[in-house]
Order: C-alpha cells, then structure tokens, then sequence
C-alpha cells in the first residue's frame, strides 16, 4: 500500500438483499480478513462490525470528503447523482466504481451522459464483470483500457449465512417433485416487459402441470416494488388454480443460496443483466441453472433466447429429462475476487 491507508467503500449492506448488496457484504467481510478497510453503508443501519460505518445522509459524507484525510473511494453505484457528487467534492482522493449492470452506456439524458463521461474520466479505476461491456465502455467514452479490470462479482457464500429455511418453505419442497427456483430484488416493468420474467415462470409452471409434471415455483421476492403489477401476477396465478403450487418469499432473506440448495433447477429469466450473481449461487451448491442470453453467463449454464418462452420451456424439459445436461464442476473456476480488488487498491 502506498501513502493512502485509509479506504471506504460506499454502499448499501443488506437488507434490502439483491446482488449488489450481497456482493458488498461479502466483500467488505473479505477484505477485512487483510486489513482495516471501511464500509460506509447508506442502507439499513447495520450492528455489530466495527469496520461498517452507518451514514444517515450520502450526499453529506461525499461532501464532508473536502475536509478529510486522502482516501481511496470504491463507489457501488452507477447513479449519475453520486458521479456528479464525487466530481465535485471527491477532488482530493483517489475514486474508482464497480457497475453493477449495463443501464448507464443506454442512458439517452445528455446532461446524464456528460457526468458520466467526467466521472468515468475522472476515476482511477472502473469494476465490472463483462468483458464484452468494457469494450462498449472503452469506445463510447474514449476510456484507458488500463483503468478498466474485468472482474466478476461473485463471492462464495460465506458459513455464517447458512442459517436454515422456514418450516413452510421444506414443505412446500415435499409437495413438488420438480422444484423451480428464481428470484428478484423488487418487481420491475421496463419498456412494458417484466424485468425479471416471473410472468414466463408462472406460465411456465402452468404448462409443466397441465403436462402432468408436479411442478413448483419458488420465487425469492425481498421487496414487492411494483404493487400494481404484483396484484395482476397474483390475479394470474389464481386464474391458473396455482396459489398451492407458486410461493412467494418476502420480506428478509439472508440466505438465497440454500433456496437454490434444495431446488431441482433454478432459473434467471432477466430482460438485462451484467452476470447475475444468483446463477453462480445455484452453480455453486451444484443446481442446475437457465438464464437468458441478454449477457455472458457462467460454464454450466443453460442458455434460452432473450423472452422466448418456448425455448425457456425446452430448456427446462432438458434438465427434467436429463436430456445431454452436462454439469461441471464451477467451484474449481471461481477466481478469488476479494484478492483482485485488493491488488487494485494496492496499486493506487
């Protein structure tokens, strides 16, 4: 480490549970294992750590950077506003960003795209798991390439997540024979289609019972979002006679990946992903996984066209019928992201 001792990472710690906040809560444990690095959390008010520093107010801690020590700033976000912030009062530190997904090179604001391309020539090092999507980065705002590092967000689950499933869900694992799994940070309608494809699965488990198959959905929803749409998939799932077959989780859930554990398959049907963290969750503790084709996906999973419902359908009935699925070992491929960030500050 050079002259800079001090870094903060800005970001939220679960709850609310999605990709973002599980990967920087098990980044932030990780990195602690090395050396004293700080995660300034702007969501939920989190006890017990020492090294999580609970904010009330982000803009105000970005402006409060005017006086502090010389820091290094790892930002998980792709909010124009706290790009903007940062330009102004993060002047005397060292900035970088890990994007979580690919929303801001389609953003059409002229005023949006003019902070971003500041921010992203401003910053010392840009994260992102994509390849494909640095390239897009590189020649839409005229980046360094060596400011740019391809790194997955995935993080193993760590032990002290395992903490058991509820009564009801085991259950309703007993009652089906063939499990499906999926899961959503909040229900999204975007350009008129559902962000995450829970309808493709309702439909889907509608199908797979009409052909005689005992199938259920399992669907981990921490927070509704979209209420209206909601009401309407519930009124779908009624008009199918599918309330007993289709559970949904809410609220709380620490502990995706043992959801993932006891399902027969688990499926990410996403409009628009970076690399979705879940999938490799599944891979992870050996379930076999579908997911869209809207961006590169890890070995082992098993691709359907972009909301093309019946070959999401042929897919599924591939793995139920074990028909030329092959499963690999993903562990054995998993590269050591806590490290590699390390290396990034290191080098600062």
């Amino acid at each position: 480490m050079n002259s800079i001792n001090i870094i903060n990472i800005l970001g939220v710690y679960p709850p609310p549970l999605g990709g973002v906040s599980i990967h920087v809560k098990r980044l932030i444990h990780g990195l602690n294992k090395y050396r004293l690095i700080f995660l300034i959390n702007y969501g939920s008010k989190v006890k017990g750590f020492e090294y999580i520093e609970n904010i009330h107010s982000l803009p105000f801690y970005i402006f409060s950077l005017l006086w502090k020590r010389r820091r290094i700033i790892h930002v998980h976000s792709n909010s124009y506003v706290i790009f903007l912030l940062l330009l102004l009062f993060g002047i005397r530190h060292k900035i970088g960003v890990t994007l979580h997904n690919q929303r801001i090179a389609r953003m059409k604001s002229s005023f949006k795209q003019f902070v971003f391309t500041s921010f992203f020539h401003r910053a010392d090092f840009i994260i992102l798991n994509s390849k494909k999507y640095s390239d897009i980065l590189v020649q839409k705002y005229r980046l360094s390439e060596n400011r740019l590092h391809v790194i997955p967000a995935f993080i193993p689950p760590m032990k002290s997540e395992s903490c058991g499933l509820p009564k009801g869900v085991l259950e309703f694992r007993k009652k089906c024979n063939y499990l499906i799994s999926a899961n959503a940070f909040r229900l999204v309608v975007e350009d008129g289609l559902d962000l995450y494809g829970l309808d493709l699965l309702i439909d889907l488990i509608y199908d797979l019972r009409k052909d005689g198959i005992n199938a259920g959905l399992l669907f981990c929803l921490p927070e509704i979002g979209n209420k209206k749409y909601y009401e309407e998939l519930q009124k779908r799932i009624e008009n199918y006679h599918l309330k007993e077959y289709v559970k949904i989780v809410s609220g709380i859930i620490q502990n995706a990946f043992e959801y993932w554990k006891i399902s027969d398959v688990f499926i990410r049907p996403t409009t628009t992903d970076i690399e979705g963290i879940s999938v490799k969750e599944a891979l992870w503790v050996n379930t076999p996984a579908i997911a869209s084709d809207v961006c590169e996906r890890p070995a082992g999973t098993l691709l359907f066209e972009n909301r093309n419902y019946l070959d999401l359908k042929d897919k599924v009935l591939k793995i139920y019928k074990k028909d030329k699925y092959e499963t690999i070992d993903f562990r054995e491929n998993v590269p050591d992201v806590v490290n590699e960030i390390l290396k990034i500050y290191n080098s600062l």
